[in-house]
């Protein structure tokens, strides 16, 4: 178990690797820091000496030479205090830019099952706002923590010069800091991880309402929405607030334990003054110098709970960089070209260790053949067509195509052959034209003009004021479901895949629709290897195989004849 120290040059250690791009940088600042720390320190002694040689033996030259040497000590150290300040802003920047590249690749790299761990509100949280903080523990924090250390070992140097006892019991009093910060410091972390999770909370919950106007409006959910969204508002206040009074009690606390501690100092060297033991002078800088010294102890106190507030973040971040990407192998397979040979080889998968969702299933599937995929709702459908797009793994078993397997193919070389059309649209706010492109930036207009007939959109997108060059609207909405499932369609035959998914992509499209995109499909893509899940069991009569699921298993599997003549569980489908 790390204590709490070494858990922090941990997690700075880490942050090594971001900081060696930057670190001829970052060594300006810290020497810009030591300097400026140094010529912090002259003011004291300069206090002192006007006092004691200047004012009171009324030396006006050597007055006027004190005053220009600390206005330009001022004016030094301001103009370095503003490069140190524009240095650290641009290494704060372009760290969290460093965080947020290798955290989004992450991300889009994580397998489909640990990608879906958090909701997406919670992701867009860690994203923004907990990436931006953890930058800070290597950009903000390492030159603060210079600052406050070297401040403290100078001071202490000069404070056991001028007077060594009252130092040294400077020096005992630091633990008492130390327990009141770490105290307080723990104590905000657990508070701020609480803050954190509700404000992420609260943003799953308005992104998901936002998603699904159309869904709360049309069940007169808008006052409920709302009140929850307020609830979840008011909730984050109360954290918030409840994190500003820990902060205001630690800062008084320890406020209240610095001033007792500087009264008693002064009080002690105020006597000596007036036993004529030390002079004036040496009283107003000792005094300042004690002063910062208890400032600097406390700054180290406000430092540690700073820390931990923002380890917070950063250990949020690293709960998705430590979940596994999924990595090829160095010798997969790149595909030059597919002919669409599909086999399933005693493939069985679960989504819980209690429950098996696929459970031995062995097929195989033939190029420009026409497959149909039917069951129940949970039958497995979706899931075996998710296998062959890798988005999930298999627990068991092998699936290969043209002989290769899965698992060792270039997903980058297969995607190409690839076409895909699920019951979500998934489209993006942007025009017909791009939405179809996405897959195919290539495409041309005729190319697109020929998906748009395929899909029976020709006439719809015509109707268009701008034609193909309209926008569908945030998600599609300035469609109707059929259109988007349409467009979905037009989307996935654009690049003439050698492999067309579709997976419920018919369900809000009229079965003339359906008929005549079906059929359109079988007479332009030839040979092209087609798998199509539907619930609507009539669909797939002219398809010329039909595998049937029940519970994850494969039940039966022939043409829609041969099921019917079977009078076996596709038939009590067929007249369900």
């Amino acid at each position: 178990m790390f204590s709490p120290a070494e858990k922090i040059f941990n997690q700075f250690r880490i942050f090594n690797r971001y900081l060696i791009p930057y670190w001829s940088l970052e060594s300006l600042v810290l020497l810009i820091v030591l300097i400026t720390t140094i010529l912090g320190l002259l003011g004291p002694a300069l206090a002192g000496v006007t006092i004691d040689r200047a004012l009171l033996k009324q030396d006006l030259y050597l007055f006027r030479m004190l005053l220009l040497i600390s206005l330009l000590l001022a004016v030094f150290t301001g103009g370095l205090s503003i490069i140190r300040t524009y240095l650290t802003a641009y290494i704060g920047r372009m760290l969290t830019f460093d965080l947020r590249r290798d955290y989004t690749r992450h991300l889009f790299r994580l397998s489909f099952t640990d990608f879906h761990r958090r909701p997406t509100g919670e992701q867009l949280y860690r994203l923004d706002s907990d990436l931006s903080t953890a930058a800070g523990l290597a950009s903000e924090s390492i030159p603060r923590i210079l600052v406050t250390i070297s401040h403290f070992i100078f001071l202490t140097g000069i404070c056991l010069y001028l007077e060594w006892r009252l130092t040294l019991i400077a020096i005992l009093l630091t633990p008492l800091f130390y327990l009141h910060s770490r105290y307080f410091g723990r104590r905000q972390k657990d508070i701020t991880r609480s803050f954190k999770d509700a404000s992420q909370d609260s943003n799953t919950m308005i992104q998901d309402a936002l998603a699904n106007i159309k869904l709360i409006k049309a069940f007169g959910q808008d006052r409920w929405t709302v009140r929850r969204y307020l609830h979840h508002r008011l909730r984050i206040i109360r954290f918030g607030l409840h994190r500003v009074r820990v902060s205001i009690t630690g800062n008084l606390t320890a406020g209240l334990l610095n001033s007792i501690a500087l009264i008693g100092f002064s009080y002690y060297l105020g006597v000596r003054v007036i036993r004529g033991s030390i002079s004036l002078g040496e009283l107003v800088a000792l005094t300042i110098y004690l002063a910062q010294l208890f400032v600097s102890i406390k700054g180290m106190g406000g430092l540690y709970r700073d820390v931990m507030v923002k380890l917070v973040s950063w250990e949020r971040v690293r709960e998705t960089f430590s979940l596994p990407i999924r990595k090829e192998k160095p010798d997969a397979a790149a595909l030059t070209a597919l002919r669409g040979i599909i086999s399933y080889r005693s493939v069985s998968f679960s989504y819980r260790t209690d429950k098996t969702t696929l459970i031995d299933i062995s097929l195989q599937i033939y190029p420009g053949e026409f497959v149909g995929l039917v069951g129940p709702s949970g039958s497995g459908k979706t899931t075996l067509l998710m296998l062959l797009l890798r988005l999930i793994d298999p627990d068991r078993g092998e699936i290969l195509i043209d002989g290769h397997n899965l698992r060792e193919i270039k997903w980058s070389s297969l995607q190409p052959f690839l076409g895909i059309a699920l019951q979500e649209a998934f489209l993006l706010n942007l025009t017909i034209a791009e939405n179809l492109r996405f897959g195919r930036p290539e495409a041309t207009d005729e190319e697109i003009r020929e998906a748009l007939e395929i899909a029976d959109l020709t006439e719809t997108v015509r109707e268009m004021e701008k034609g193909p060059e309209s926008m569908v609207g945030e998600a599609g909405n300035r469609l109707s479901e059929g259109q988007q499932q349409r467009l979905n369609i037009a989307r996935a035959v654009i690049g003439r895949p050698r492999i067309l998914i579709l997976d419920e992509a018919t369900s809000a499209i009229g079965f003339d629709s359906e008929a005549r995109i079906l059929s359109r499909i079988r007479k332009e893509l030839i040979g092209t290897t087609i798998l199509f899940a539907t619930h609507r069991v009539s669909s797939l009569k002219q398809a010329d195989r039909i595998l049937v699921l029940n519970e994850g298993q494969l039940v039966e599997n022939g043409t829609h004849r041969e099921l019917i003549k079977l009078d076996g569980f596709y038939k009590s489908l067929y007249k369900g």
